[in-house]
């Protein structure tokens, strides 16, 4: 047998999908677009080439470590869970194949689309090394950073997925140890500061507390010399590489026994009873709430029967204005800045618009990829019933807590009106964050009704909630960026370019063209996708539950 012939499976099949070239040319796209637009805001406002190329490095090196950090939730968070779901990982484990064999082709087949989407982010790096924004020393230990970390997160989600069999638990657990070892350590240390302060001693953070992070290795890129900051560079360098190896290693020895289907003991059943009973109530609140809701919508009922479906949004919720109130008591001017509420905006409608994706797309391939399509609409329940049933079902989980998000938005910008919002302006391009944040306001619900309907659809018509999830917050919440840059750039291209054109129309256009041309691109790709999505929604219901009929049919 040749050596790791699961490896060479993958590369196989990896060379052949269409997928492996476009993530490739996206990173590519998106990274040169971040060059151009800063190489051209700072040629409007005559900004040093070196200053330029600093930024260029800060903002594309930024947008890198976020794909890298990233891409085990991407790549590899449902790769051996997959296996399991489908019964596919014991029939492998039948054959001469041992656990590395497994793990490793499972961790090549992911990190091929995410390691070319990463190198094609480096040259664009270079750039700013050539314009002397940076040393190459800086320029090496920042690539060298990223491939680390890269490797480090595909690790983790390839773990997470050998210990898991739920699509959406791998995700979570995913995402909960990228967010531990990530920001763990910083969060733990500013709240280890925050408290000597209040009694009355100055401490400073040990570094050997933030090793464990891969994005201390990110910020210690920028100061890297020979002596004891360098020291403490490889040193966290060295810890996350090893525990992306400690990751591989155990996933390569759990992954034979994960595979085996065992029956529940006596005390699994009744903790799970327990579970059931906590999660959707007792029998007769069950029998009540069923009956209520059965009588509106069956469909409704089928998604938001779990209740703690709601309490885990009002958890969100709470922890998020916790974490704000404790910092509003230590910093009461800084939660007030225009650049703090417009982050605080960002994380709350993120995250909200994250979990209505998830939910509708998750319930939408668990449908059609279960059989239960087919069987709903051999009841009198309608496929125009199914769409009416889900909005109503979105509108019960994620209606109130809506509500709130936008009084509490409404409330910060009232008050940071009061401190003469709007006067102060970041980067050096001349913007106010405070336009973005009222426009952020008016964009959620209609963000929010355009993923509900566009993220119903995609599930329908895909087998893997990561890809439904994916091809959704792409085309809601990514591609008007793109289309916004690209307007942006060919407008500012014909004002500086032509003779008609002055140089006040082309000032003017670098500092509020951006604005007036997101605010627009979001409000109509998110109108025109979701109009597109609801309209054909009832016949793609009936064209996904006839898909597997289909296939048979051509089997045959």
């Amino acid at each position: 047998m040749r050596a790791l012939p699961v490896v060479d499976r993958e590369l196989r099949i990896a060379a052949r999908r269409r997928g492996t070239y476009w993530s490739r040319s996206g990173a590519a796209l998106i990274s040169t677009g971040i060059l151009a637009f800063i190489a051209l805001s700072g040629l409007v406002n005559g900004v040093p080439l070196e200053l330029q190329g600093r930024e260029i490095f800060r903002a594309v090196s930024g947008f890198a470590f976020l794909y890298a950090l990233l891409s085990g939730l991407r790549c590899t968070a449902d790769s051996l869970s997959e296996e399991k779901r489908e019964g596919t990982l014991g029939l492998l484990f039948l054959t001469d194949l041992r656990g590395y064999d497994i793990v490793l082709g499972k961790f090549v087949a992911g990190s091929i689309d995410a390691a070319l989407g990463l190198a094609s982010m480096i040259p664009v790096m270079a750039v700013a090394w050539l314009l002397g924004g940076v040393s190459k020393t800086e320029f090496g230990l920042m690539t060298i950073t990223l491939i680390n970390t890269l490797f480090w997160s595909l690790a983790a989600g390839l773990f997470v997925s050998a210990i898991n069999r739920q699509e959406r638990k791998a995700m979570a657990g995913t995402v909960l140890i990228l967010l531990l070892q990530s920001l763990g350590p910083f969060t733990l240390g500013y709240y280890y500061l925050a408290l000597s302060e209040q009694m009355g001693r100055t401490y400073s953070i040990d570094w050997m507390f933030l090793t464990p992070s891969p994005y201390q290795s990110y910020r210690l890129t920028r100061d890297t010399m020979t002596g004891w900051t360098g020291q403490m560079y490889w040193a966290t360098t060295g810890f996350v590489h090893g525990t992306a190896w400690l990751f591989l290693t155990v996933a390569a020895f759990y992954a034979p026994s994960s595979g085996r289907l065992r029956p529940a003991s006596a005390s699994m059943e009744r903790l799970q009873a327990l579970w059931k009973d906590w999660s959707q109530g007792s029998g007769a609140l069950r029998r009540l709430h069923r009956s209520r809701l059965l009588e509106m919508n069956p469909y409704a009922w089928l998604v938001c029967r779990d209740r703690l479906k709601l309490t885990l949004v009002w958890m969100m919720l709470g922890g998020l204005g916790v974490v704000w109130f404790w910092a509003y008591l230590r910093f009461p001017e800084m939660m007030l800045d225009d650049d703090a509420v417009l982050l605080v905006m960002f994380i709350a409608h993120g995250l909200v618009k994250w979990w209505v994706c998830s939910e509708v797309c998750s319930r939408s391939v668990e449908d059609q990829r279960s059989g239960a399509l087919e069987l709903l609409l051999c009841t009198p329940v309608s496929s125009r019933s199914m769409v009416s049933g889900m909005g109503w079902a979105v509108i019960r989980q994620f209606g109130v807590p809506l509500a709130v998000i936008v009084v509490c938005d409404v409330v910060l910008l009232y008050f940071m009106q009061l401190r003469g919002g709007g006067a102060y302006t970041f980067l050096y391009f001349g913007w106010s964050p405070a336009p973005f944040c009222r426009a952020a306001l008016f964009l959620l619900p209609l963000d929010l009704w355009a993923i509900t309907w566009v993220a119903m659809r995609k599930g329908f018509l895909s087998k893997s909630v990561n890809r439904a999830m994916g091809i959704t917050v792409f085309r809601i919440l990514f591609l008007p960026y793109v289309i916004s840059l690209v307007v942006y750039y060919a407008v500012f291209a014909g004002l500086h370019g032509s003779l008609f054109g002055r140089r006040s129309w082309v000032i003017l256009w670098s500092q509020t063209g951006p604005y007036d041309v997101w605010v627009i691109t979001c409000a109509l790709v998110a109108l025109i996708s979701g109009w597109r999505a609801r309209r054909g929604l009832a016949s793609v219901i009936h064209q996904a539950s006839l898909a597997r009929y289909d296939r048979l049919k051509e089997q045959a």
